[in-house]
């Protein structure tokens, strides 16, 4: 089943000459001016209107100070063009205007409409390019007063009814347009979400299935037009804190599974009491629960969420990450084109990045506290401690701060999401502390290995599947897997234990039954295209990567595969298959630049390591 692929898919740029707003992929047809105000459809939806009004939504524009000294960045440093980029999703209204091309401020009518009413209930279709891939249609707007049946069905479009309206905006890139030296990823709340568990489609882990796909909007819009999500900045000064709050604590789970005294791993049923001057190592998980992508969401660079942890005793108290500096951020890191840290979110900076500890949906981030015991019974507490804005961010946005926005220089109190404490594991805590260590270097994996000895179920059978076939033990793995449930990540694992010792075939086979039961996950494409490149079959790695691409269209393994099997059959699209593979693919010197941050940059320094260490110190 070839799918033919549209132009953008083999163009350097991966954009059509139909989107007139370029950077942003943004169309709108029918008369502009019908694009309206929030305001005039509260006349009928009074308690809509006010929901929307306290949202990231109706702030996404040039009244957020967050974003519009961001947006100014751009324009001042790039130019007017390049900040369409940014308005084809935070500014639709002043973008389909026309205002974007002119000088504009948060004095303008128009700049404190954000997404706005019509830019959901007018999106007619939506792509998978990102940037804001959306067709908002103007035109023929039925007036309520002649017909309410008509109206309501004219402001319930199929991207609304189906969950796709989120998929044109929740997904970014930037590109040489916007002042980068080439494209790179941005973020991608859509595609972490496609996926994951959430969408129904689980690859990673032996999640239960679900009868329905969870969308954004049961999410999100779970109480209305609210939409809560991490901002609780913005929340605090629109009205909506108390959503927002909610969702933040049902996003993570914490717990402290495994200690380990003077390199030996302790017992921790009798209370935890190790002697003066050993040193100890606390393996802390934080678990993603709650959320369909990667926690926090959105941009990655601009939040700040980190970890905090108490070690009490009666001769002592130890603290790791009471402030911000000396802590463990689940957060990215982006780096300019000399390794140096971008931390304003001035996006024609970025070149690479040097860390993600964002931490996808169902996975866990692992996170080790050292410190030398002060002798004594020791009570134990980790929080993830959260707000909205790293530092850097928010004297940006103070300094933007104007009588037309939100006041950006508000101080934010820092408030805890999720809390654990160092007990005697169950089954569930230490299947959270294998699923942390499978994400680790290769060398230290094989403590996973221990936390999942004595659990035979499937879910944990899986997870060591995962860790056997990164260290290269296949025929293990394989054995692990053998009589488990017809599932996507048993195959999943399979294939990928295969592939770590090039055994092609066999891994060709575990990865169609894979794409057979998630077919409309991306990186199962991805995953047999190179298989079947990697076995000699061309025509085979076309037809998954031109899959695949349809899902992710910059996906740079896909391009990679698809360019790669288009030379093989000397078919004439290679070259272009070629270029755009080149334009998209990973910095040539990502490790450079991740080497110049640690010299440069202790953040770098102290965090970029999968399984990062931070160490408790004697409470100031």
């Amino acid at each position: 089943m070839l799918r033919v692929l549209p132009l953008f898919v083999v163009a350097l740029s991966l954009a059509t000459a139909a989107a007139p707003n370029l950077p942003s992929q943004a169309r709108y047809e029918g008369p502009v001016e019908a694009f309206g105000r929030a305001a005039d459809c509260a006349v009928c939806h009074e308690e809509e209107h006010a929901q929307w009004a306290t949202s990231a939504h109706a702030h996404s524009s040039l009244d957020n100070p967050w974003y519009a000294q961001a947006f100014e960045d751009l324009r001042e440093n790039v130019g007017v063009d390049a900040s369409r980029h940014c308005a084809g999703c935070h500014d639709p209204v002043l973008l389909a205007n026309g205002l974007v091309e002119e000088p504009i401020t948060a004095e303008h009518p128009l700049a404190t409409q954000g997404v706005a009413c019509l830019v959901c209930h007018g999106i007619r279709e939506t792509g998978t390019r990102g940037n804001g891939d959306y067709v908002v249609d103007l035109a023929d707007l039925p007036d309520p007063i002649d017909s309410v049946k008509r109206h309501r069905q004219r402001m319930r479009p199929a991207p609304l009814e189906d969950g796709t309206v989120c998929r044109g905006c929740h997904r970014g890139f930037l590109t040489p347009d916007t002042g980068n030296r080439s494209v790179l990823p941005g973020f991608d709340d859509w595609g972490e979400w496609e996926v994951s568990g959430w969408a129904g489609v689980p690859t990673s882990r032996f999640d239960p299935p679900r009868d329905e796909p969870v969308r954004c909007i049961d999410c999100h819009m779970e109480k209305g037009h609210g939409v809560p999500g991490g901002r609780a900045a913005l929340a605090a000064q629109t009205g909506g804190l108390d959503a927002v709050e909610a969702m933040l604590a049902k996003a993570l789970k914490v717990r402290i599974p495994v200690a380990w005294v003077d390199g030996e791993r302790a017992r921790l049923d009798g209370g935890f009491a190790p002697e003066a001057g050993s040193e100890v190592v606390l393996d802390v998980t934080v678990r993603n629960v709650g959320a369909g992508h990667s926690f926090p969401g959105g941009t990655e660079d601009t939040q700040d969420s980190w970890l905090r942890v108490t070690v009490e005793g009666a001769k002592a108290v130890l603290v790791a990450g009471e402030g911000t500096d000396d802590a463990v951020h689940f957060r990215g890191l982006p780096v300019d084109e000399e390794g140096r840290p971008v931390r304003a979110h001035h996006t024609r900076h970025i070149a690479s990045k040097a860390f993600d500890h964002t931490i996808p949906p169902g996975e866990v981030q692992l996170v080790r506290v050292a410190f030398t015991a002060p002798g004594g019974p020791l009570d134990v507490r980790a929080e993830v401690v959260h707000r909205s804005h790293r530092a850097e961010l928010a004297e940006a946005a103070c300094r933007a701060t104007t009588d037309f926005t939100l006041d950006g220089c508000a101080p934010e109190t820092p408030r805890t999401i999720a809390v654990g404490t160092l007990e005697a594991p169950d089954g569930a805590a230490l299947y959270e502390h294998a699923l942390g260590m499978s994400r680790g270097l290769q060398e230290e994996i094989g403590a996973g290995l221990d936390s999942l000895a004595g659990l035979d179920d499937p879910r944990a059978r899986v997870v060591r599947a995962r860790i056997l076939g990164r260290q290269g033990r296949v025929d293990e793995a394989l054995a692990e897997l053998e009589g488990l449930p017809d599932h996507p990540a048993v195959w999943r694992m399979r294939g990928d234990a295969l592939a770590a010792v090039w055994r092609w075939e066999p891994a060709v086979k575990a990865y169609r039954e894979m794409v057979q039961r998630t077919p409309e996950n991306p990186a199962s494409w991805a995953s047999l295209a190179r298989a079947l490149g990697s076995a000699g079959d061309a025509e085979g790695a076309l037809e998954a990567a031109d899959e695949g691409l349809a899902f992710q269209p910059r996906d740079p393994d896909l391009l990679r595969s698809r360019a790669l099997a288009l030379q093989d059959l000397e078919d004439p699209r290679a070259d272009g298959a070629l270029d755009a593979w080149l334009d998209h693919r990973r910095p040539d010197d990502a490790a450079q630049l991740r080497t110049a941050c640690d010299r440069l940059d202790e953040e770098c320094a102290a965090e970029r390591m999968p399984i990062p260490t931070m160490r408790a110190v004697p409470l100031r």
